[in-house]
């Protein structure tokens, strides 16, 4: 007798999980600065507080990789997500998102789409500059990319596929599409940095 089948939240849970173990198992040899600067996980309460406060649901696929990391701590070395963004943390998400509602509210008599209620921010330009980032489309699962003027461009199908092309970018740098992956002082960077110290220091992984 057949069990009952995951449905595609589950399923897109199982490879955030999955993609993110993949980075943080290759963060942890290679790039132990960048990885000690990760949050610990967020619990399910925490997570249900966000929710309550935004007045949003999750998307399955986020609160997986909430629950591994929430965010990462103030630093340089917390910029290593693909495209160089920052994980951020809860109280981040939470004053970004209702920051971008009250701009689509105000605007919203112009014309403007600037933001949708099923848009949870995921990560920003640093850990305090949240200026820039990309989120989560609780609906049809797209990663965006916000700007401060406001434009919004989709960069990736789902969540999973973001960090799946992370992780296979690290394990196998030779087939990175983009800026090529390489550590400085035990810092992941992607591209070659603009800092000469960071410059001097970084190595292409390929």
């Amino acid at each position: 007798m057949s069990g009952q089948q995951p449905d595609q939240g589950q399923i897109e849970a199982r490879q955030v999980a999955e993609a993110w173990a993949r980075i943080e198992t290759w963060l942890a040899e290679h790039a132990p600065v960048s990885f000690a600067s990760l949050r610990e996980g967020a619990s399910e309460e925490e997570i249900a507080a966000l929710e309550d406060a935004i007045g949003v649901r999750v998307s399955a696929g986020l609160k997986a990789l909430w629950q591994a990391n929430a965010g990462a701590e103030e630093a340089a070395c917390a910029v290593f997500m693909l495209g160089n963004w920052a994980l951020m943390g809860l109280d981040a998400v939470e004053d970004v998102y209702r920051r971008r509602m009250r701009f689509q509210r105000d605007h919203e008599a112009e014309g403007y789409m600037t933001w949708k209620e099923a848009w949870i921010p995921a990560c920003s330009y640093t850990v305090t500059d949240t200026s820039y980032g990309l989120c989560v489309d609780g609906e049809s699962g797209t990663l965006w990319e916000w700007e401060e003027n406001a434009v919004v461009t989709p960069r990736f199908d789902s969540l999973s596929d973001y960090l799946e092309e992370m992780a296979d970018a690290l394990e196998a740098p030779g087939l990175a599409v983009g800026p090529m992956p390489g550590v400085a002082r035990g810092a992941l960077m992607w591209g070659e940095p603009s800092d000469p110290e960071a410059k001097d220091a970084w190595a292409p992984l390929a």
